[in-house]
């Protein structure tokens, strides 16, 4: 079995930094160095036809099918918790 060192290298301050694949790419190599936040993948599997209700609203939007599927996501969260947050306080006015 060969073992390879973990790629890409990145240099840095004149020294050679191996970084891991995964360590990589949660950087930025862009304009000043910054870093983005830390992404994660997930995969789902949905009907044809909701497939293409998404696809549509996307496009419909300018954005992308990942985008618009990261902030309808975002966005159901937001009102669980707002809803959460005001059934919390219906609940001590009852009492």
């Amino acid at each position: 079995m060969i073992t390879l060192p973990p790629l890409p290298l990145t240099y840095s301050d004149n020294q050679v930094i191996f970084r891991t694949k995964r360590e990589e790419t949660e950087l930025d190599m862009t304009a000043g160095n910054r870093q983005r936040p830390k992404t994660r993948m997930i995969h789902v599997r949905l009907p044809d036809e909701l497939h293409k209700k998404v696809r549509i609203q996307a496009a419909e939007t300018d954005m992308t099918l990942q985008d618009w599927v990261a902030m309808a996501i975002k966005n159901e969260l937001d009102h669980r918790k707002i809803r959460k947050t005001t059934e919390l306080d219906e609940g001590s006015q009852l009492g």
